[in-house]
Order: C-alpha cells, then structure tokens, then sequence
C-alpha cells in the first residue's frame, strides 16, 4: 500500500516542487538473490533512456541544493553517503539501473512512473524485493496484483466490462471496435457470408439465438450461408460453427427502444406483445376509426323565423246581372246569364313557425392519417458483440 501512494506522490510532487524523494526513507536494495544489496551502483537517468549514459542530476536534499555524483552506492542495501544510509531526491520521472559489486544488472526501469501489467504480472516472490526492497508486504502484495493489473488491462482493452448484447448509442458513424450497428444486418463465422463474418461475432450470436426463440414472430429468421430463411439447428455454437449460419441484428434504423414486460405496450399499441424480448410493432401514422372518436353530438337551436306573404290579388267574380238566353227560360229549365266584376285583395300575410326543422351537418374531414412521431433526434445504435 505504501508503493501505491508512493507512486501517487510521485506522479504529483514534481510540480509542487523542484525536486521529490524518490524512495521511501531509508529504503533497502535487495541482489538478484533477495539478499541487502552491498557496494551496489545505482544510476538514475532520463526517461527512457539508458541512465548510465544518459544520467539527470540528483540531489541529496529536496531543495536541489547538494548535487549527488552517480553511480550512487549502497552499504548493506542502502543508498549511502559517506558510509551512512541517505534519501536521494530526483528533479522529475526518471529511469533507473542498478547493478551488483560486479556490475552485474539486477534491476532496470524506463520509467519511474509507470509500471506497466506485463511488467507487474511477471515480478516474482524473489525479483520482487528488486523492485520493491526491503519490504516483504509489498512483494507479497504483488503476487496477487501483478497478475490481477495485468487481467484489469486486458478487460479494459476489449471491453470486457460491457455485457455482450448492450445497446448504446453512438456520435459516430460506424461502430467502434468491439461493436456493431444495429441495423438489421448480419453476423456470423467466417464462412458465413454475414456482413461481419468473424469469430467475434459468436457471442452475440449465441444471444441472439437463445433470445429470438420461435415465440418471436416479429424477428428476422436465421438464414442459412446463402442468406435464405432456414430452420434452427441442435444449438446456437452447431449453426454457427457447423451450419454457418447467419443471424440479423436488431434493426433499430428510425426506431425507440422500449422496456419489455408487462401489458402497457400490448394494451395501448394493441397490435404486438410487448413482453417477449425483441419483438417489434407500432406505428408511426394512424387513421381513427370511429370507434377511437369520442362520443359526442351536434345540436341544432331555432330560435324562432318568419314566413313573409308580400301582398297580391284574389280574383273573386261577383254576380251584378241576370239575363236570360234568347229562346230560352229562365227558371228550372232556364239557363241565365251572369256577369261577374273582379274584386282585388291587397292584405299582406306574415305567417310564423318555429317547429318541423330537421338539420344536417356537412362533411368537412379528409379522412387522412396523422403522425404520432415523438419530438426525436437520430444518432447511431451499437450493439456489444
């Protein structure tokens, strides 16, 4: 734990100061046999660079006012002066060299500050000491996270911490690294014919062939090499190794993802199941059918009208004269003659009514469908293969 905040010193102190401790006090340099290092040299030179040939200035105070002539030597595993145990103090990162009495090397670094996985997953229980000397926690402490550095890195470097199947989105154009689009098209084997024919690609197969079982009706078929629709074979590695099948990924082109499950989506889309995974509906116009207009009704009020008669003229023939025919009787055989005079009738009729009126609207609609599209802004669905 020390070596860990050491190292966190060390990546800060260089700006707070001219120069910085470079070992904990009174730290210990072990051989290549974990033994206290004695008449060792150790060289401290510029980052990675030989330091015995390219050597900074050390110094042996924090103020960089004592210069240190290298190689520096240890007594007893110490870096001494004068024959006594003493801090050295560097200006910034460092490489470093040590060498036994003999000049043999036992231990180098490129870089103070950085301690690669590769590097930490291979220090042993002895060469431990040789980079970490004189402190047995530590070596012990770096069995266990060498190796577990080195396994973090990796995970980091192929996106092992993201669940193969996620659904992201993405800025960018085209997927990144360790994903694919979401677009409908394929994947599979390198016999496949898949738009991505390639081993990385299993996984999500094996997830989308475990997911889109036969109760998804909604979802692109397994097509055979050839890119026919096909049937399922025993199991998802026979397909894809043995078949070579290929397998549509989601198509989320234009599309919103949905949480599966419950009756919300079957209830108010009505026309798919929304609790089975992968399966896809809706709309993105509608036309209403009566049955979604609400009840309602169109009322006609007449307050009351009238019906005008402008004024005319009645014939009406009055009798002013009887004369009977020639050769004929007047009388219960007779035929008389009338004359008639027209009288004219000139009263204007207003006539009112307020009852029998029967109204229709007209029809003003298209009948036309509307969208139902959310306010949205498009970006690019990756899927973690």
């Amino acid at each position: 734990m020390k070596t860990l905040l050491l190292f966190l010193y060390l990546a800060t102190a260089a700006t707070a100061a001219n120069y910085y401790l470079v070992t904990q006090p009174l730290t210990a340099y072990t051989d290549s046999q974990g033994r206290p290092l004695q008449n060792g040299y150790i060289y401290f030179g510029v980052v990675n660079q030989n330091p015995i040939t390219n050597p900074i200035t050390m110094t042996w105070d924090a103020a960089g006012t004592i210069p240190a002539a290298q190689p520096l030597r240890t007594t007893n595993g110490y870096i001494s002066r004068y024959g006594t145990p003493a801090n050295i103090y560097a200006p910034s990162a460092y490489s470093i060299a040590v060498q036994d009495s003999t000049g043999s090397l036992v231990f180098n670094n490129p870089n103070s500050l950085v301690l690669s996985p590769q590097t930490a997953g291979s220090i042993g229980l002895v060469d431990a000491g040789n980079y970490y000397p004189g402190n047995e926690n530590v070596e012990s402490a770096f069995q266990v996270l060498g190796p577990l550095i080195a396994q973090i890195a990796n995970a980091f470097s192929t996106n092992q911490f993201v669940p193969t199947g996620t659904m992201v989105p993405y800025c960018g154009a085209t997927a990144p690294p360790g994903y694919v689009a979401a677009d409908g098209n394929t994947i599979g084997d390198a016999s496949s014919g898949a738009t991505r024919p390639n081993a990385d690609t299993q996984a999500l197969f094996t997830l989308l062939w475990n997911t889109t079982n036969t109760s998804v009706t909604a979802y692109p078929s397994i097509q055979s090499s050839s890119g026919s629709p096909t049937t399922r074979g025993a199991s998802a590695s026979i397909d894809f190794s043995t078949n070579h099948c290929r397998f549509p990924v989601p198509d989320l082109q234009g599309r919103v993802i949905a949480g599966v499950g419950g009756s919300r989506i079957t209830i108010a889309g009505g026309n798919f199941d929304g609790t089975t995974p992968l399966n896809a509906g809706g709309s993105q116009n509608h036309t209403l059918v009566a049955a979604e207009i609400p009840a309602h009704t169109h009322t006609i009020t007449d307050p009351g009208h009238n019906h005008l008669q402008n004024a005319h003229t009645h014939p009406n023939n009055a009798v002013t004269s009887n004369t009977a025919f020639a050769g004929l009787t007047s009388g219960a055989n007779g035929v008389n003659a009338v004359t008639y005079t027209s009288v004219g009738n000139t009263t204007a009729v207003n006539i009112s009514n307020t009852t029998g009126i029967t109204g229709t609207n007209v029809n003003t609609g298209g009948g036309g469908s509307h969208t139902v599209l959310q306010p949205t802004m498009v970006t690019t669905i990756i899927i973690k293969l």
